[in-house]
C-alpha cells in the first residue's frame, strides 16, 4: 500500500514539474513608448503614438517579472526592438520554447524566430476590430502598469539607457521581493 501512493506522489510530482516547465518556457514580449527631456542620448519620434522619446521593450514571464528589457529610439519599430530583447533574453534563458506577442511583431521576428530559432511565436490574429484582451498578453500590460506607479518611470530623465534599465530592474526586484 505504501508503494503504490509513493509512486502515485512521484507522478503528481512528475506532472507538477511538466506544467512548471510548459510555464517557464513561455514569454510574452512587449513595448512601450516613454516620453524623454531633451538631454537623453538617443531618443525618437514614435508617429503612432505622437510620443517624443524611447521605446521600452521587455520580456516578462508569465507571473509578469521582467526577464530581460532594452531601450531603443521610439522611432524603431517593434520587430527591431524585440529581435534585440529577445536576443538577449535567449542567451539567458535557454529554455525559452514559445513567445506571446501582439501584431506588432508579425513579419520579420515571427519569420526569424520561428524558421531560424524554431521557436514558436503566437500572435493574437483577430479580424474583428476594438480592443479584444488575449488570455496572456494582459500579463506583460499589467507589468507595464506596475512599473508605471513608480513615478520615476513616467518619463526618462536620466541621461543613458543603463540608468534607466537599472531603475527598471530595481522595481523588477522591488515587485518580486514583495
Amino acid at each position: 500500500m505504501k508503494f503504490e501512493k509513493n509512486t502515485e506522489t512521484k507522478a503528481k510530482f512528475k506532472k507538477i514539474i511538466k506544467e512548471n516547465e510548459i510555464l517557464s518556457s513561455t514569454v510574452i514580449i512587449d513595448s512601450k513608448s516613454i516620453p524623454t527631456h531633451n538631454v537623453f542620448e538617443k531618443k525618437g519620434f514614435d508617429g503612432n503614438k505622437k510620443i517624443k522619446g524611447v521605446k521600452l521593450n521587455i520580456v516578462v514571464d508569465l507571473s509578469g517579472f521582467i526577464l530581460e528589457s532594452t531601450l531603443t529610439p521610439a522611432n524603431i519599430h517593434d520587430t527591431i526592438g524585440g529581435l534585440n530583447v529577445m536576443d538577449k533574453c535567449l542567451n539567458k534563458y535557454t529554455n525559452i520554447s514559445t513567445i506571446i506577442a501582439d501584431k506588432g511583431y508579425r513579419g520579420f521576428f515571427y519569420n526569424y524566430f520561428t524558421n531560424e530559432k524554431n521557436i514558436k511565436v503566437d500572435i493574437n490574429q483577430n479580424k474583428t476590430s476594438g480592443f479584444l484582451i488575449n488570455s496572456f498578453r494582459w500579463i506583460v500590460e499589467r507589468t507595464f502598469a506596475w512599473l508605471i506607479k513608480n513615478k520615476r518611470l513616467v518619463n526618462v530623465y536620466e541621461r543613458f539607457n543603463s540608468s534607466f534599465l537599472f531603475f527598471i530592474k530595481s522595481v523588477n526586484f522591488k515587485l518580486i521581493i514583495k
